[in-house]
């Protein structure tokens, strides 16, 4: 019997590879993300003083096969300048009516320039975001900084919802009319997808090996 049950899960989790990617993703710098949103590349974006802009990201690399879902998410903004982060506000509107808050009134006075920031909530590994002039914003990965999104709203919550085909929006705010402003050379969201089964396949898998834990 036992033998048995080793073969099944052997031959269960062989057919399904891309489930152990996410376990992998804290630690893995060979990732390979499933599907993409970005914006346009070719130059900067600039974030003028006091202004509030949206910003389509369209889906960019589709998921090999239809109905896969959502099983990690993270956002990235690169080459970010400005000379007051704390001016800055970043939303991430989703294609289902929600969103996440990104950044709000994040840093210090410092200025920052071309800094890379890469926000997820995985496994809580990231950083909570300086505030009140605890800190500068650190770059990612120069200083392997990946911090938490700012405020409601988190990445786990579209964990098993189909990989939407519609374009994600990102909102970036300069909220203090001040003559400070800065730019960003993209903003992207990235993540994996699995089969639907291999998800339901998973939870039954952890709740066996769960349940034959207690019984040994």
């Amino acid at each position: 019997m036992r033998a048995s049950l080793a073969l099944t899960l052997f031959v269960v989790v062989a057919a399904f590879p891309l489930a152990a990617f996410s376990a992998e993703r804290p630690n893995d710098a060979e990732f390979n993300f499933e599907f993409t949103y970005t914006t346009p590349g070719g130059g900067l974006t600039e974030i003028p003083d006091s202004t509030v802009k949206w910003y389509p990201l369209p889906l960019t690399l589709d998921p090999p096969e239809p109905d896969w879902v959502i099983d990690y998410l993270e956002f990235e903004i690169a080459g970010l300048s400005h000379t007051e982060t704390p001016d800055l506000n970043v939303f991430l509107l989703d294609p289902f009516g929600g969103g996440i808050e990104i950044m709000d009134d994040a840093g210090n006075s410092d200025p920052v320039a071309d800094i890379t920031l890469l926000f997820t909530d995985f496994w809580d590994l990231g950083f909570p975001l300086p505030h009140g002039g605890a800190g500068p914003l650190l770059s990612f990965p120069d200083t392997v900084m990946i911090y938490n999104p700012d405020g409601p709203g988190e990445f786990i919550q579209y964990t098993g919802d189909e990989v939407p085909t519609d374009p994600w929006y990102v909102i970036v705010i300069d909220d203090d009319l001040n003559s400070y402003a800065g730019n960003f050379e993209s903003v992207t969201l990235r993540g994996i997808a699995v089969p639907e089964p291999v998800t339901l396949t998973l939870l039954a898998l952890g709740a066996l090996v769960a349940l034959r834990r207690r019984r040994w």
